[in-house]
C-alpha cells in the first residue's frame, strides 16, 4: 500500500520580505534640511553673503558647509582647505566632498549626509541612484535598496516646482514585498491551469487539468453516463496539454448547451409509447383466452 501524499496548504499565501522600493515623485524646492544633492549644485561660494548654518558652497571643486552663522567677508574664491574647519570671516566651513558632477536642473546628483547616516553609490550621469539600507519591522533586520530613478535623469525623484503640504509629491510607488494572504477564490484557465486567488492580490498555479485525446474519437464506445470506452479502432488514449498537440481548449464558467434533438426524441417516445400500449393489448387478449379456455372446461 502505497503511502498517502500530503498535498500543500494553499489556503495561505505566504508574505515575502521587502528588498527593493521604487519611488518617483517630485521633492520640495525650498531647502529645508533634505540632505539630498540634486541638479541644482550647491552655489559657488559669495563674498560678503549672509550664510545660515547648513547652507552648502562649491568652491575650488569642493563642497563645504556653514557650521557657524555669519557673513563672509574674505576675499578670492572662497574655502580652499580640505580637511577640517575653515573660517572665512564670520562664517566657519566644514568640508564635505568632492563637489558633483553638475547635472540638468530637477534631476538627482548624488547623495550626501554629513553625518554619514545615508550613503549611496558615486554619482555618474545615467547610472543607478540607489541607497541601501537596513530596517526591523518587528522580525529582525532586513536589507532594502531605495531606487529614486537615475542621475541626470528626470524619471524618478525630481525637484521641480511643487505646491503639495508636504513638499513631497509621489506619482508612483512600488516594492517587490506581498503581505500575508488568505484564500479569496479558485479559478480554471482555459489552458487548464487551476489558479488560486488570495486577498492580498496575488495568485499561484497549484495544479493542471490535463486533455485526453484520440485518433479516432468517433469510433469511442458510448456508455451510460456520458461516458465513453476505449476500443480498437478509436485508438490508445493520449494525455495532453490543453491546447497542444490536436487538443482543444477548456471552456470554464459556461453552462453547455443541450445537444439532444427534440424532434427525434420526441418520435422515439411516441414509438415507446405504442409499443406499449400494443403490449398491453396483447397481454390482455391472451388473458381473455385464457378465460374462455377455463370456462370451456366447466
Amino acid at each position: 500500500m502505497k503511502p498517502c501524499t500530503r498535498l500543500p496548504d494553499t489556503s495561505r499565501q505566504p508574505s515575502i520580505s521587502t528588498k527593493k522600493i521604487s519611488l518617483k515623485g517630485s521633492a520640495t524646492t525650498d531647502g529645508g534640511s533634505i540632505k539630498i544633492a540634486f541638479g541644482k549644485d550647491p552655489v559657488d561660494w559669495k563674498q560678503s553673503q549672509a550664510y545660515a548654518v547648513g547652507d552648502t558652497i562649491s568652491s575650488n571643486g569642493n563642497v563645504y558647509q556653514a557650521t557657524k552663522v555669519g557673513i563672509s567677508l574674505s576675499t578670492g574664491t572662497g574655502p580652499t582647505g580640505v580637511t577640517g574647519a575653515i573660517t572665512d570671516g564670520g562664517v566657519e566651513w566644514s568640508y564635505l566632498r568632492t563637489a558633483p558632477t553638475s547635472q540638468p536642473d530637477g534631476t538627482l546628483a548624488e547623495f550626501f549626509d554629513a553625518t554619514g547616516t545615508l550613503a549611496g553609490s558615486a554619482a555618474t550621469t545615467g547610472g543607478l541612484a540607489a541607497v541601501t539600507f537596513q530596517a526591523d519591522f518587528g522580525q529582525g533586520l532586513q536589507a532594502m535598496t531605495l531606487n529614486l530613478g537615475n542621475v541626470g535623469v528626470a524619471g524618478g525623484l525630481t525637484q521641480f516646482a511643487s505646491t503639495g503640504a508636504s513638499g513631497l509629491s509621489v506619482n508612483n510607488f512600488e516594492q517587490d514585498g506581498i503581505p500575508l494572504g488568505t484564500f479569496s477564490s479558485v479559478t480554471t484557465q482555459k489552458n487548464g491551469d487551476v489558479r488560486i486567488n488570495y486577498d492580498n492580490g496575488k495568485s499561484r498555479v497549484v495544479a493542471r487539468v490535463p486533455v485526453t485525446v484520440f485518433k479516432d474519437p468517433d469510433r469511442l464506445q458510448h456508455l451510460d453516463g456520458q461516458a465513453f470506452l476505449r476500443t480498437i479502432d478509436s485508438g490508445e488514449a493520449r494525455v495532453v496539454e490543453a491546447g497542444e498537440d490536436g487538443a482543444g481548449l477548456l471552456t470554464t464558467s459556461a453552462i453547455e448547451r443541450s445537444n439532444v434533438d427534440i424532434a427525434t426524441e420526441f418520435s422515439k417516445l411516441i414509438l415507446a409509447q405504442r409499443a406499449y400500449s400494443a403490449n398491453t393489448k396483447i397481454v390482455t387478449t391472451v388473458d381473455e383466452l385464457l378465460q374462455e379456455t377455463l370456462n370451456m372446461r366447466r
